[in-house]
């Protein structure tokens, strides 16, 4: 799905993630207040890029709002659930209420990304794929048998795996863009070139 021979299959949404990205960055520099592009960055290529390369279409913006709570909770407080990981038996008694607000966030995680994981296995089902030539991350999850236990992934397993690709893909990628866009203004000769 991330090589090269498929970059061509993902043009489309590029520009159209490129063309979303400039008209926010253009109508926030109309306004009095100063732009933070970090921000807008991170909403181009989570919310827009990431998100349609996952699940293979695009989504609503109160969808997008949901997958980036869930996520950004996930990712906020992984750090106090790591006890949990220790004598998990021993765990469960005495961290008790932490595992409750563990299993919450799983829970809400589960809510929110399940219904588009079987929303795209019901389209690769029916063959009512409109996005003919874009393999998403859902589709491979799907197609994918495990060799040693001779099933199919299930669907808390393409959770977890759905949620790993979005992290790890949001913040490379929007790091990338700070670190051009800091170059492009660190020398005007380069951004003279590109305009």
């Amino acid at each position: 799905m991330l090589h090269p021979s498929k970059i061509k299959s993902f043009s489309e949404i590029r520009n159209w993630v490129l063309e979303t990205l400039i008209n926010r960055l253009k109508s926030a520099s109309e306004s009095e207040h100063s732009v933070t592009v970090v921000f807008h960055f991170h909403y181009a290529m989570f919310c827009l890029l990431l998100v349609f390369m996952c699940f293979g279409e695009r989504v609503k913006d109160e969808i997008l709002s949901d997958i980036l709570r869930v996520q950004r909770n996930r990712l906020l407080s992984i750090s106090r659930f790591n006890i949990l990981n220790f004598w998990p038996r021993v765990t469960r008694i005495f961290l008790r209420k932490r595992w409750e607000e563990f299993l919450k966030l799983r829970k809400d995680q589960e809510d929110v990304l399940l219904p588009l994981i079987r929303a795209r296995k019901q389209v690769k089902e029916s063959g009512l794929n409109n996005v003919k030539s874009v393999v998403s991350y859902v589709d491979t999850l799907l197609e994918l048998e495990l060799p040693e236990e001779k099933r199919k992934l299930s669907e808390d397993e393409m959770v977890t795996l759905c949620s790993e690709f979005l992290n790890a893909g949001a913040d490379t990628t929007s790091t990338a863009l700070q670190w051009i866009m800091a170059n492009l203004v660190k020398y005007p000769d380069v951004q003279r070139r590109i305009v």
